[in-house]
C-alpha cells in the first residue's frame, strides 16, 4: 500500500512537473525561434532539441489533470508547435498547399492519443468550446495565418491574449482590406472558411466591426482575399532544393 501512494505521488510530480515545464519550454521556443512571424525553418531543422523536447511534454501530457484555460492554451500551443514539427519532418518545400495530407493524415502523439492537426484543431479545441477567437492564435505556418505570438499562450494570460489576437488581425490589410473606391472589403478566406463560427449570435459584418478600430460601412459588399499558402519562412529553400 505504500509502494502504491509512493508511485502515485511520484507520478503526480511528474504530471505537474510536465505541465509546467511545457508552457515555459514552450514560451522559450516562441520567444527564440518566431522573428518577425517567420522561423528560420533550415536552422531549427540542424538543431531540433528544444522542439523535441516540447514534442516529448505533449505527447505525454495527463489531460485530466488541466482546468478550463490549461487545456485550452495546452492544444493552442501544442498545435502551433506540431505543425512545425510537420514542418520540420517535410523540409525543405515552399508551400503548404502542395503537401498532402500535412493538417488531416499525418499523426502526433498528443497526450497519449494518436491524433492529426486536424483532429486537434476540431475534436479538441472547438468541440470543448466554440470560441471564434481560436482561428486567430491557430498557426498553419503560411503566409495568411494569423501573426503568431513571439511566445506562447499561458493559461493565467489567456482571456487577454485571446483579445489581443483577434484586435491584431482586423485591422491588417491581408485580413481586412477596406476598398473605398469600389465600395468593398476584402476579408481573408478563414471568415468564409469557418463563417458559422463568426456568426453563431451576429453577423460577420457585426463580428468584424466589434473587433477593429474602424467599422466597415454597411453599404460595402464583403468579398474574400485568396489564401497564400507559402510557407513562413524567413530563409526560404533555393529553387533547385
Amino acid at each position: 500500500m505504500r509502494q502504491c501512494l509512493a508511485s502515485a505521488f511520484l507520478m503526480l510530480c511528474w504530471w505537474s512537473y510536465a505541465q509546467d515545464g511545457f508552457f515555459v519550454k514552450a514560451e522559450m521556443f516562441f520567444e527564440h525561434r518566431m522573428v518577425n512571424n517567420r522561423i528560420n525553418y533550415q536552422n531549427l531543422q540542424s538543431d531540433t532539441g528544444d522542439l523535441d523536447s516540447l514534442v516529448f511534454l505533449i505527447a505525454n501530457m495527463n489531460e485530466t489533470t488541466l482546468e478550463d484555460d490549461e487545456y485550452l492554451a495546452f492544444y493552442i500551443n501544442a498545435y502551433n508547435l506540431l505543425v512545425i514539427k510537420g514542418v520540420i519532418n517535410r523540409y525543405p518545400f515552399r508551400n503548404l498547399l502542395e503537401q498532402e495530407g500535412f493538417f488531416d493524415q499525418d499523426q502526433y502523439l498528443v497526450a497519449g492519443e494518436a491524433m492529426t492537426l486536424d483532429d486537434l484543431e476540431f475534436k479538441k479545441l472547438f468541440a470543448r468550446e466554440r470560441d471564434p477567437r481560436f482561428h486567430f492564435v491557430l498557426n498553419c505556418a503560411a503566409y495568411s495565418c494569423p501573426t503568431p505570438f513571439n511566445g506562447a499562450l499561458l493559461p493565467h494570460e489567456l482571456e487577454d491574449q485571446l483579445e489581443y489576437a483577434i484586435k491584431l488581425v482586423m485591422d491588417r490589410d491581408d485580413y481586412v482590406f477596406v476598398d473605398h473606391a469600389r465600395k468593398k472589403v476584402l476579408v481573408s478566406k478563414v471568415f468564409e472558411w469557418y463563417v458559422e463560427d463568426f456568426s453563431q449570435h451576429q453577423t460577420l459584418r457585426q463580428f468584424i466591426n466589434r473587433n477593429r478600430f474602424t467599422s466597415i460601412p454597411r453599404d460595402y459588399d464583403i468579398d474574400y482575399l485568396p489564401y497564400d499558402w507559402r510557407l513562413n519562412d524567413s530563409n526560404p529553400p533555393n529553387d533547385g532544393d
